[in-house]
């Protein structure tokens, strides 16, 4: 009888282990996946605000008139609009870079 008693005892606590430890095992599941999203949500807002940022940058008399400036070619009344042929400039800078260092003194000093 005393065994009887012993035994269902030791099922009903393991059992109970059993119950308990999955239990903690979905809990600590669910803590995990609310880190992760309010990990997500903290890079999300400060996605958010530097797009805030940029969208009252972009917004910004200042930055409007700097961009039609530097992409459309606008200017102002009495200004002078002067162009640089870039693709020269980058050929020109090459040529100096293919040189080497001797060949470059040469050049500025006797040419």
């Amino acid at each position: 009888m005393r065994t009887i008693f012993r035994f269902s005892v030791i099922l009903v606590l393991i059992i109970s282990t059993i119950a308990v430890g999955r239990n903690i095992a979905s809990q600590l599941s669910k803590f995990k996946e609310i880190y992760q999203a309010d990990k997500k949500v903290q890079q999300l807002s400060k996605e958010q605000a530097d797009l805030k940022a940029r969208l009252e940058k972009g917004n910004s008399p200042s930055f409007v008139e700097k961009e039609a400036r530097n992409k459309l070619g606008f200017q102002q009344p009495g200004e002078t609009l002067y162009v640089v042929d870039m693709e020269r400039e980058q050929a020109n800078q090459q040529r100096v870079v293919d040189k080497k260092n001797w060949q470059a003194w040469v050049d500025l000093l006797f040419h």
